[in-house]
Formats: structure tokens, sequence, C-alpha cells
């Protein structure tokens, strides 16, 4: 127990420049990208118009929590586990698993489930009716109207001290999180607007921001062993 907390602690203090560098990566190539170019304002509508849809029509709590635990459900079995049970309702939803890990315990908050469905459900269809891409515009609203869904409920869930993040620790929950939604969503673009999105300078970026930081870090460091022990 109390090597898998020092383990914990020491990737926890890696994973804070990784996850720093990461958010400013993010925010660069959103800032270098046109919302609302020919070919992508209709993902940007999706996601704009789900945070409406949610407060002034309907708030799709049960279809929600179906998705999180069927997340935590998946991702049990990519890593060889079992679902024993499943249980969902209005009030909230449960499930027994065989196996868990902190990535099938923080899945739900990183991992845009209905995004990756609606891939499938739309990649089937194309290879059945290909003359479906006449309606690609939907398909990309639909795309960002369910990243919305994602987005909004994972915010409501970090503000609210899900029992999840407290199983993983916060800090450790909330890095893992920030990283990973980052990452997912720049490859997500990545294969919408393959020539509006450079993964090579997003992870460049990543990478000199990071060391950056290092850099920071060590000097303070060695400033303050300087001060103590002069």
């Amino acid at each position: 127990m109390f090597k898998k907390r020092v383990i914990k602690f020491v990737f926890t203090i890696v994973f804070i420049p990784l996850t720093l560098g990461t958010i400013k990566s993010f925010v660069d190539t959103f800032s270098s990208f046109n919302p609302l170019g020919h070919s992508t304002w209709p993902f940007f509508l999706g996601l704009l118009v789900y945070p409406l849809f949610q407060y002034f029509i309907f708030n799709p709590l049960g279809f929600y929590i179906f998705g999180h635990e069927l997340t935590h459900g998946l991702f049990s079995l990519l890593f060889g586990g079992k679902i024993k049970k499943f249980q969902v309702s209005i009030r909230g939803g449960s499930i027994h698993l065989t196996k868990t890990n902190f990535l099938i315990i923080l899945a739900p908050y990183f991992f845009p489930v209905y995004v990756f469905l609606f891939l499938l459900f739309w990649g089937g269809i194309k290879h059945f009716y290909p003359t479906v891409v006449q309606y690609h515009s939907y398909f990309l609203f639909g795309l960002g109207f369910f990243l919305g869904l994602h987005l909004v409920y994972t915010w409501y869930s970090l503000r609210t001290n899900q029992p999840d993040l407290r199983k993983a620790g916060i800090l450790f929950s909330l890095l893992i999180v920030l990283f990973s939604n980052c990452l997912i969503i720049v490859l997500l673009l990545k294969l919408l607007f393959p020539k509006s999105i450079s993964l090579y300078w997003f992870f460049r970026n990543i990478w000199v921001t990071q060391y950056k930081i290092w850099v920071w870090i060590i000097y303070q460091l060695k400033i303050f062993v300087h001060t103590v022990f002069k």
C-alpha cells in the first residue's frame, strides 16, 4: 500500500508539467483553429447547442448515467475484466466489475463514449450506404453535440466531488482528466479536419513547454538548496 502511494505521488509530480504543457498546447492549437470555417462550423455549432439544449429543453441525466457506467464497463473489458452487474436509473447507476484500475475508474471523465459510438454508427451507415456522405454536416453537428454532453457533465462531475475522483485521488484524477480530454479532443479534430490540425506541432509544443517548466523547477530547487545550506 505504501509503495503504491509513493508511486502515485511521484507519478503525480511528474504529470503536473506534462498536463500544463498539454493544456497550453491545446489552447495554442485552438487559437489557430477557425471554428467558423466552411467545413468546421457544424461541429462547433453542435458543441454550442448542447448546453443550451440541456438548460432550456431537456436534461438527459439518465442517458448520461448509462454512458458513464458503460464506459467503466468497456474499459474493464479492455483490461481483461468482466461485467458482473450493470444497473442504471435516473437516480444513479452502479456497475460491478472483476477488474479495476485508475483508468477504469476515471474513464467516463475523459473518454466521450457517445462520440465514439456515434463515430462507429456513422462509419457503419456510410459503409452500407455511401450516399450518406451528403449529410456529412449533420454528422459533424452530432459529434459536436455529443462532445458537448461529455464536457458539460465532466465539468459538473469535477465540481461535485465524485466518489470516482476520491478513489483515485483528487489531484491525480484532475491531472489525468485534463490531460486526456485535451489529447482526445485534438485527436478527434485531427480525424475530422486533418488539414487544420498539426499533431507534430501539438506534441512539440507539449514537449517544449514541459521542458521549460522542469528547467524552472530545477532552477528554483537549486536556489532553495543554496539558501538553506550556504
